[in-house]
């Protein structure tokens, strides 16, 4: 059962079909969020086959209906619930009984603003549902948090990353007891535990939820004649170069170059927005595919339509001979409602194909391609290793022809591949590329991440990816196209997870499965895949179809015409009815978001390894939408808004910087400072399902254990703690701070700063009364006399003084009158000859 099936059977059975009116007929009311839910997986013709006469917005006026059941289907959130309060607080109650179903856990102080509010006695049911998520393909999934970059990379302070991983390990772990798994946990952890793991950390808390749910819940893990499944969570930082890099599959082209991010598209000659989904018989089968093979598929699907479909027939050559008239229109129109249907998606598909290579041409994406790929995998298409120059690079820094926005890709692939350049080598490549502000903030925001920005005094240093280092096991590989040589870090990952040959210290357990589990043998679980056992080429043998080199990509017109030859070999919709006998399920989880490219990856190791593969996110991740957050990711506070959904139409030459920001580090926000470390108050904490009872348990005892039920639940007190390893004894993943927090600029970053400082700064010709020691701050000069740093003020802006400290010349009781004024003009002449002597000219 895919993802898409577990949320569908949730809303039609467990919502929509457990609520039977006598009279059959019934009312929906949903709010934004749940609209969103439903529209991910069942269309308005499902609900209507279920007797529901209407889908209402709870945001809106709505028409009364007294005498039928309404299904109210929320969010947990305080203006959804105060609406259907406010609907039953009328005179006159709009219907005559109630059944809410919430997508994820309700608070108890909204249960009980429900339970006393008059709507209380109108309630036949109430139900928590756990389908916040979304599912965008059957094997896809999102927890919908996509300010997730800056929660694991730069959090605010400690406990509001915490507050924001609970929330996504909450969802995570409802996606998880949503599929009926109760699994395996392990993370990525590439220092080998001596350093702090976001990841770790998740996985601990996805754990506890988990066997927190499995004491509470004695239906849960559901009985299952397989194993249990493998829950992998990795963050974005294992591969930053997936996210920049141009790829040319359908979807990726679709979703960067036409800025499509939320899968609608509207044609450029229609109205009507169209929804790129399963349903979309097309999208649903090419959308992994090289654009060249789109479009030559188009083309041969085109031509095999209209000569099968008699509609087409018709349309295209007529009625024919008088005799066969009546017999021809009688098919005509017996496939007139397929040759509508796919007359519209071939046209609609044939458009985005047309409008995608129009802008691989005009952006000049051959050429740049072909590069991105020599730098991500360190060699050419012809297998020679590559050796760019820093003057290469400079020159394609200073092309007009390349789009301002692709340079900034590139120079971050190119600093990321590098893995350190000399602080002048970087600045020259800052120059030519001429970024803005925000745009240098993003490639030193690469640090966040990782990513080594400044060579070492002492030579290059490796880096920790190991095995799975950018373009490693690529070198030498056979491929189809020049322009996809590179593959995503994430496939290697699954395919060793798959067949059991990760290494144990890099992806450590939270709870290391059984030896019956794992069989003893490396190779167990990949015994049953069609590539068990095989290993990567390490020759440099090459083998291309005859059109599969990017001469073939360039030469394809927009018509998908000129492509000729069969479609063998092309991917086909893979079977998953029976691929959980092979082994357990593999699902994926990618803290920051994750690319078509991975989701297309995930589905390739399905069907190589022949293992049911499901991948998850925080969100979905565009290149554009990478780049919007690393050029933020060292704020604190308000997000920028988000872009349009269409990619703008940018000149090569970016906007000036204004003329004050000679140090484009003086623009950066510093960090907001947070002086209580809670969550924001404004976001209402439900208590989750693992550590309170659900609605149903409200009223009724739960039931006991059936005996067939899988008795592999936790231990009833074992709350998993994170991993002790060298380096790391004693010491608490949650309280320690993130490796990011160490990150500092650049050492010419850091002078220049100061020298602004300074040089803003302005000298006053008198010093604050009564010679106060006074804390130091940039600027300030040393005055011996008074035992601390003089501070200096702008001129004109005079301080604000505190009164006299007291000391033992005016604190004495005992002196007389006479004595303290003698003291006092004193101090007065001391003061008149120090300002006449001048700031400068003590001694």
């Amino acid at each position: 059962m895919t993802v898409i099936d577990v949320i569908r059977k949730k809303i039609l059975n467990d919502m929509v079909k457990a609520v039977d009116p006598p009279g059959r007929w019934k009312v929906m009311v949903v709010d934004d969020e749940a609209l969103r839910i439903l529209n991910t997986v069942v269309k308005l013709s499902d609900l209507t086959d279920e007797h529901v006469i209407s889908v209402e917005a709870l945001s809106k006026g709505r028409q009364p209906y007294p005498d039928r059941e309404v299904i109210y289907f929320i969010s947990p959130d305080p203006t959804s619930v105060q609406r259907i309060v406010d609907d039953f607080s009328k005179p006159k109650p709009p219907y005559a009984q109630i059944h809410i179903f919430c997508s994820a856990p309700l608070p108890d102080s909204l249960f009980e603003k429900i339970k006393r509010s008059p709507a209380s006695d109108f309630i036949r049911s109430l139900k928590e549902l756990n389908v916040d998520f979304s599912a965008p393909e059957s094997h896809v999934f999102t927890v919908d948090q996509p300010a997730s970059l800056k929660t694991v990379f730069n959090p605010q302070s400690p406990s509001l990353q915490n507050y924001e991983l609970e929330r996504i390990g909450k969802r995570l772990a409802a996606v998880l007891a949503s599929l009926g798994e109760y699994p395996y946990i392990r993370y990525h952890d590439p220092s080998n535990g001596l350093k702090p793991s976001t990841n770790a950390k998740l996985a601990n808390m996805v754990q506890v939820e988990l066997d927190n749910l499995s004491r509470i819940d004695k239906n849960f893990p559901p009985p299952s004649q397989y194993q249990r499944a493998i829950l992998l969570i990795i963050d974005r930082s294992a591969d930053i170069i997936t996210p920049l890099l141009h790829h040319f599959t359908y979807q990726s082209m679709v979703m960067d170059v036409l800025g499509i991010a939320d899968m609608t598209y509207q044609p450029p000659d229609a109205d009507a927005v169209v929804k790129l989904d399963q349903n979309d018989v097309v999208w649903n089968q090419a959308r992994h595919w090289h654009i060249a093979e789109v479009m030559e598929y188009l083309g041969e699907a085109v031509t095999k339509f209209t000569s099968e479909n008699k509609a087409a027939a018709f349309a295209l050559n007529g009625s024919g001979s008088s005799l066969n008239a009546i017999q021809q229109l009688k098919d005509t129109m017996a496939h007139l409602p397929q040759y509508q249907e796919m007359k519209t998606k071939y046209s609609i598909h044939t458009s985005m194909c047309s409008d995608a290579m129009r802008e691989f041409n005009q952006n000049k994406l051959e050429r740049l391609g072909q590069i991105e790929q020599d730098i991500a995998t360190g060699e050419t298409a012809e297998g020679k290793s590559l050796r760019l120059s820093l003057s290469e690079v400079l020159g394609i820094m200073e092309d007009s022809r390349i789009l301002h926005e692709d340079k900034l890709r590139l120079l971050m692939i190119f600093l990321t591949v590098q893995n350190g350049l000399p602080d002048a080598d970087r600045q020259k490549l800052l120059d030519a590329a001429r970024l803005s502000l925000e745009e240098a903030q993003a490639v030193h925001n690469l640090s966040m991440l990782g990513v080594r920005l400044s060579a070492s005094l002492m030579g290059k240093k490796a880096d920790n990816k190991g095995q799975y280092g950018y373009g490693m096991r690529d070198r030498g590989k056979e491929f189809k196209f020049e322009n996809t040589r590179y593959t995503p870090v994430l496939k290697y990952m699954m395919e060793d997870t798959v067949r059991n040959m990760a290494d144990v210290n890099v992806f450590p357990w939270i709870r290391e499965p059984p030896p019956s589990e794992l069989g003893g043998r490396p190779n167990t679980w990949a015994a049953s895949g069609s590539n068990a056992g095989t290993t990567v080429p390490t020759g440099s043998m090459r083998s291309k179809a005859s059109w599969a080199n990017r001469r073939a990509v360039v030469s394809a017109t927009t018509d998908g015409n000129s492509a000729k030859g069969s479609q063998t070999g092309l991917n086909s919709p893979i079977p998953t009815e029976n691929l959980r006998a092979n082994g357990p399920r593999l699902i994926t989880f990618v803290l920051g978001g994750v690319t078509p490219s991975e989701m297309k990856a995930a589905y390739d190791v399905m069907k190589d390894q022949q293992r049911e593969v499901i991948i998850g996110s925080t969100h979905l991740l565009t290149p554009a939408l990478f780049l919007d957050a690393m050029k933020d990711l060292h704020r604190h506070g308000a997000q920028r808004p988000a872009r349009p959904s269409a990619r703008p139409q940018q000149s090569s030459q970016p906007s000036q910087p204004p003329p004050q920001s000679r140090y484009p580090h003086q623009q950066f926000d510093p960090p907001a400072r947070n002086n209580n470390n809670n969550p924001p108050p404004q976001q209402q904490q439900a208590m989750p399902p693992s550590t309170r009872p659900s609605l149903a348990a409200r009223f009724a005892h739960h039931t006991q254990r059936p005996p067939n039920a899988r008795a592999d639940s936790a231990p009833n007190q074992t709350i998993p703690q994170p991993r002790s390893r060298q380096g790391s004894a004693n010491r608490d993943e949650y309280d320690r701070p993130p490796s990011s927090y160490s990150q500092q600029p650049p050492v010419a970053n850091r002078v220049a700063n100061i020298e602004a400082r300074m040089a803003g700064m302005s000298v006053r010709d008198d010093r604050p009364q009564y010679g106060a020691r006074q804390e130091p701050h940039y600027g300030g000069r040393p005055d011996p006399q008074y035992g601390g740093a003089r501070p200096e003020y702008a001129r004109g802006q005079e301080p604000q003084l505190p009164p006299p400290p007291p000391s033992s010349r005016y604190a004495r009781d005992d002196r007389g009158r006479e004595d303290r004024g003698k003291d006092e003009r004193r101090h007065d002449e001391e003061k008149e000859k120090e300002k006449k002597r001048g700031w400068f000219h003590r001694k």
